[in-house]
């Protein structure tokens, strides 16, 4: 083989070698990418489940307050707070009354 040919095939390899390495960067970029886009996701959906266990608490209590305090300071509480119309009820029933009992979500079954 000439020199030319010998090095237009070292050529060829490192371009070929080359494109291999550019072609995995981007499955470990996008990978990390996936992971960060995950982690932001965990972090919002743990954020939502400790608000809807505050208000679960603050149902259970009757304590309205707490909830529509809750939903002023912070927007996430108001997007994921199932109740959204906050009004008290007056009577003669207690309020641990009126929110025990068992609540089937279709998945898990709660009791109060």
């Amino acid at each position: 083989m000439s020199d030319i040919n010998k090095r237009a095939y070292k050529e060829a390899e490192q371009e070929l070698l080359d494109e291999k390495i550019k072609e995995v960067k981007g499955y470990i970029s996008a990978t990390l990418k996936k992971i960060e886009e995950k982690k932001e996701q965990k972090k919002r959906i743990e954020e939502e489940l400790r608000i809807l266990k505050l208000d679960k608490e603050d149902l259970r209590a009757g304590d309205f307050d707490k909830i529509k305090e809750r939903q002023g300071k912070s927007p996430v509480a108001k997007n994921v707070s199932v109740v959204y119309e906050l009004k008290t009820i007056s009577g003669v029933i207690p309020w641990y009354e009126i929110t025990s009992g068992t609540y089937n979500t279709g998945l898990n079954t709660y009791y109060f």
